[in-house]
């Protein structure tokens, strides 16, 4: 890595002295691994290597200050590569690991502390080390901290890092989306009677169709709707209402009455105007303005 960022540096600056030899980029005998004192010492050096001659020679390719933001951000990537390149040493053996020197406890503490969140979560190893201890066996246990090592996915990889942010926000903007502010409307503005028993198990929720019989009153008795037909006959022919409940279709007053009863049940819905048609009424229908409705209504069936 060390390598690509001196050829990088060569690139843009030929006749620097940061464009040292390849051979000499690394003392380390495995250049792609550099700890974090190393990286940093490496980068600090690179700093002081380019003189201001050559920024001044080289203005026409990048300017001081792009060169002095490069440079921060060299050091950042550094410093990320000799982090990500330290990796926990083996504490054990085949032999070690399979004798009753090595507890379990001691095992999965070992993995928890250097093993990457998802690597525990695919091992089934999270959680208090007691507990994942009781149902843990040695055998598994082995074969992940062997597996660890052979797949390096220990805490804190580059994979880990960007999965945790994306999670953090993904939380937050779903935090944002649900978090509402409760408004206490009081009690329910509309008062129920029962007038026949319904079978007290067929409740209709949410989103799922009612049918309906109905008729609506003022509160001096004039009737301004029904689904009725006079005669019996007729009622036959005729068809209940029929609407998605709880979902807005019809006043609010009927949405919060009608997921209170069961069906076959016949009920008296007093509503206040809060809850049906409010300060404008319904003229057309012969609604006044802050009319309290009054509906008898039987509850046909729920699908």
């Amino acid at each position: 890595m060390i390598r690509i960022l001196h050829l990088a540096l060569f690139m843009l600056f030929p006749s620097s002295e940061a464009a040292m030899p390849l051979s000499q980029a690394s003392t380390s005998p495995e250049p792609d691994r550099v700890s974090s004192c190393e990286a940093e010492e490496m980068a600090g050096s690179l700093s002081v290597k380019v003189s201001a001659k050559q920024m001044s020679d080289d203005a026409s390719k990048l300017s001081a200050i792009h060169y002095f933001l490069l440079l921060l951000q060299l050091m950042k990537f550094v410093k990320f590569v000799g982090k990500m390149a330290a990796e926990p040493t083996r504490e054990w053996g085949d032999e070690k690991l399979k004798s009753d020197d090595v507890p379990k406890k001691d095992l999965i503490k070992f993995i928890q502390d250097n093993a990457s969140h998802a690597f525990l979560a695919e091992q089934k190893l999270l959680g208090n080390i007691k507990n994942v201890a009781k149902t843990a066996k040695k055998e598994h246990l082995i074969v992940a901290y062997n597996q660890l090592f052979e797949s390096k996915r220990f805490k804190g990889t580059e994979v880990e890092e960007v999965t945790q942010e994306v999670k953090a926000v993904k939380i937050e903007e779903k935090l944002k989306e649900t978090k509402t502010d409760i408004v206490d409307e009081g009690p329910p503005k509309f008062t129920k009677t029962v007038l026949k028993k319904g079978d007290k198990s067929n409740f209709p929720k949410k989103g799922e169709t009612v049918s309906c019989w109905y008729t609506g009153t003022l509160e001096d008795g004039t009737v301004f709707d029904t689904n009725i037909p006079t005669g019996a006959r007729k009622k036959k022919q005729a068809k209940p209402l029929s609407f998605k409940v709880g979902m807005g279709k019809v006043i609010r007053g009927w949405d919060e009455g009608l997921l209170t009863m069961s069906k076959g049940e016949t009920a008296r819905l007093e509503i206040e105007s809060e809850w049906a048609y409010g300060k404008k009424g319904l003229p057309d229908s012969k609604i006044p303005p802050n009319a309290k409705l009054i509906f008898e209504v039987e509850l046909v069936s729920v699908d």
